[in-house]
């Protein structure tokens, strides 16, 4: 017999498994870093492109929703 989910985790279920959104956004999160580090020949040079503190805030984004994802996604791992 499966285990039901707890009604608590049905915000992770809903935007997990329903609706992928924590998947588009770790995509999108990912995306925008590799223009960052591999620039289109407009944004080189650009205030955008040279600033260090956006990629640090968009790494630590990109970190708190892949952290979430996975831990909903393989909770035997980390028990």
């Amino acid at each position: 017999m499966l285990a039901r989910p707890s009604p608590k985790v049905a915000i992770f279920i809903t935007i997990i498994v329903k609706f992928p959104i924590m998947q588009i956004v770790t995509m999108v999160l990912g995306f925008v870093i590799i223009a960052l580090e591999y620039p289109l020949p407009v944004l080189k040079g650009t205030a955008l492109h040279r600033s260090l503190a956006l990629r640090v805030v968009l790494l630590i984004q990109l970190s708190s929703v892949a952290v979430l994802f996975y831990q909903v996604s393989f909770p035997p791992i980390l028990h």
